[in-house]
């Protein structure tokens, strides 16, 4: 494969250079002006301007990447998920800005090439090494290949830790806010005659943030606070009723629950405001812990129904073709059982099914669309009516269940 297709800082003319100019102009100018970086950046002075450099960051929010790389000031490639690529106006741009390519949580030679071969040519290359973006702040262990990856790198490593970026866009809200930005860079690290393992775990600690940091700056600001969260909120997290957490019709930074009638304001800082007596202030990601918590762990709504454990009376899975329209594989009502994912008829009649144990990644990308990747092709989720991220949650949690041999190797999130 030619090199050159997929480097796109390489230099093969005036318009990819340019592409390259204008695509981070038009980030710096509002960074400048609206996120204030300038200022807020903690160790630019020891970043290396020079030379290859590893950059392993945590991901709180989609514009992470050109966050640290403003930061940085110097151009950085990045792995992006492939889901991002199937967007035609957005792979342009993301592809200007550094991007290349990744699908996530599984092996992909053509990336793992490209950034071998961007390292080797003294690039500046921006990781994730948590594989997915956190919903709360909360870090996710990084994958156990981030060790394998430095270790045959022999990487020269700097660790970039955004402990607000969650605040000012969570994964889970409609709308972003106006949160107060600031980049934390470790000094060059190099991990030579460490084991795997002592990287993992350095990594681990050289991302991680207080995901119950308030930010007390009276410029913080934002609207729809509660907009997008009963997507992640998908049952109550004081009575566990499911699909019960409404956004107010007349107060958009408030949410109530239909069954007990809970009331709660959502703040800047992501936290839960009770309005209703008895209840207590706390994070949305203390609330989302309490709501899944008290489902055990081998999780069930409902501990009187022994099967299936989740259902959708309408859905929709679609098979995801490389390059290709969707096809529909099967519609009927999903079912979710111990050991397989199904669609069924009427009258009861199997349209589909898949064991869980050969399912080879569980995934929620862009606007919260379930994937699920079996014997290396996509395919696409759709439970109508219902959470897909409430899917996504039980069918990650039962898919680790069906693998207990291989559970200490399998991404933790979605």
């Amino acid at each position: 494969m030619d090199t050159r297709a997929r480097d796109p800082f390489y230099n093969i003319g005036l318009w990819p250079y340019l592409a390259f100019c204008l695509g981070w102009f038009i980030w710096m100018f509002p960074a400048v002006l609206f996120f204030r970086q300038v200022g807020r950046v903690k160790g630019r002075e020891t970043f290396p301007m020079d030379g290859p450099v590893l950059i392993l960051a945590n991901h709180t929010a989609a514009f992470d990447p050109a966050w640290v790389g403003f930061a940085a000031l110097r151009p950085c490639h990045y792995m992006a998920s492939a889901a991002l690529f199937r967007i035609r106006w957005l792979a342009p741009i993301i592809t200007a800005l550094g991007a290349f390519p990744k699908a996530k949580f599984t092996k992909d030679r053509d990336s793992m090439a490209t950034l071998n071969e961007l390292y080797a040519k003294g690039h500046c290359i921006m990781i994730f090494p948590e594989g997915t973006r956190t919903w709360d702040g909360r870090n996710i262990p990084v994958l156990p290949g981030i060790g394998r990856l430095v270790k045959r790198l022999n990487a020269r490593v700097v660790f970039a830790r955004m402990p607000t970026a969650f605040l000012a866009q969570p994964r889970w809200a409609s709308y972003p806010r106006y949160v107060p930005l600031s980049v934390e860079f470790s000094p060059p690290v190099t991990f030579e005659g460490k084991t795997e393992e002592e990287i993992v775990a350095a990594v681990n600690e050289g991302v991680r943030i207080d995901p119950e940091l308030e930010v007390l700056d009276v410029r913080c600001f934002g609207v729809r606070l509660a907009w997008g969260l009963p997507e992640y909120l998908w049952a109550c997290p004081h009575c566990l009723a499911e699909e019960s957490i409404v956004v107010s019709n007349t107060h958009s930074d408030e949410i109530s629950c239909r069954a007990c009638e809970s009331r709660w304001r959502i703040d800047v800082q992501a936290r839960l405001n009770p309005l209703t007596p008895g209840l207590h202030r706390e994070s949305v990601a203390r609330a989302h812990d309490r709501m899944t918590d008290r489902l055990g762990p081998r999780p069930r709504l409902r501990d009187d129904a022994p099967a299936p454990i989740l259902s959708a009376d309408r859905a929709r899975v679609q098979r995801m073709p490389r390059g290709g329209a969707p096809i529909i594989v099967a519609e009927g009502a999903l079912r979710l059982n111990e050991g397989s994912l199904s669609v069924v008829g009427e009258g009861g009649v199997l349209r589909w099914e898949q064991p869980l144990r050969e399912i080879e990644m569980v995934s929620l990308e862009v606007k919260n669309a379930l994937f699920i990747r079996v014997a290396g092709e996509l395919h696409q989720i759709f439970p109508e009516g219902q959470s897909t991220v409430k899917w996504g949650w039980f069918l990650h949690q039962w898919w680790i269940l069906s693998r207990p041999e291989d559970a200490a190797s399998l991404p933790q999130g979605l």
